[in-house]
C-alpha cells in the first residue's frame, strides 16, 4: 500500500512496483488508507508519507496501531503470549521451595519493589521531559525481558518501539557494565583480604 497526498508520486511508486510485479493499492491519505484497510485490504508494506490532508501519517500509524484488527500482531496471538510467559515464570517455584525459603523471599521482595519504586520515579521524569505516556517509560525503563516488556506494551496499546528501543539499551549497558563492575568489586575484596 502507498499512501501519499502527492499524485506523481503515488503514481510513480505504483507503477515501479507493479512493473516490478506487486499488487498495489493506493491511498490518497492517512484517512483513506485506514478505510481500505478496514475495507479488507491486508498489505505487506506500507510506504506511508507523513504530511497529509485530513489524517497525517503519524495519526494514520498511530490509528493502526491502537486497532487491534489492523495491527500487525493479532490481539489474541499477544495475549496468549503474556499467558504462557505467565506460566513458565509461576512454574519454576515450588511450593516447597516458597516455604523454605521465607528470608529469601522477603529480600527479594524488598529488592524487586524497591527497583521498582526507582525504575518508577526515573520513568515518571522521563516522561515529564519527553512528553511520552509515563506508562510507556515505565515498560521501558522496567527491569525484564525485551520481549516480555515489548509483549506488554502491546497488548496495552502502549509504543512499542519506544519500549524496546529502551530495553534495548538497557541490555546493552548492562553487558557493557557488569564486565567492567565485576573486576572492580573482585579486585576490591582482594585487597581487603589481604
Amino acid at each position: 500500500m502507498i499512501v501519499d497526498d502527492d499524485d506523481d508520486t503515488r503514481d510513480a511508486l505504483s507503477n515501479l512496483l507493479r512493473r516490478s510485479g506487486f499488487d498495489v493499492v493506493a491511498a490518497f491519505d492517512g484517512e483513506d488508507a485506514l478505510a481500505r484497510l478496514r475495507s479488507g485490504v491486508e498489505p505487506c508494506l506500507i510506504l506511508l508519507d507523513i504530511f497529509m490532508p485530513r489524517k497525517d501519517g503519524w495519526e494514520f500509524r498511530a490509528e493502526q496501531v491502537a486497532d487491534p484488527q489492523l495491527s500487525g500482531i493479532p490481539t489474541w496471538l499477544s495475549n496468549a503470549a503474556q499467558l504462557v510467559i505467565a506460566v513458565s515464570l509461576g512454574a519454576r517455584f515450588s511450593r516447597e521451595f516458597l516455604h523454605t525459603a521465607p528470608r529469601w523471599l522477603a529480600t527479594v521482595t524488598v529488592g524487586t519493589l524497591g527497583l521498582i519504586a526507582l525504575c518508577g520515579a526515573f520513568a515518571w521524569g522521563l516522561s515529564r521531559v519527553t512528553g511520552l505516556h509515563p506508562a510507556t517509560m515505565i515498560l521501558g525503563t522496567s527491569p525484564g525481558g525485551i520481549a516480555e516488556m515489548s509483549i506488554t506494551a502491546k497488548v496495552l496499546q502502549l509504543g512499542v518501539p519506544i519500549v524496546t528501543a529502551f530495553q534495548v539499551c538497557r541490555l546493552v549497558a548492562v553487558l557493557l557494565i557488569v564486565g567492567p563492575m565485576y573486576g572492580w568489586l573482585d579486585r576490591r575484596e582482594r585487597r581487603r583480604a589481604q
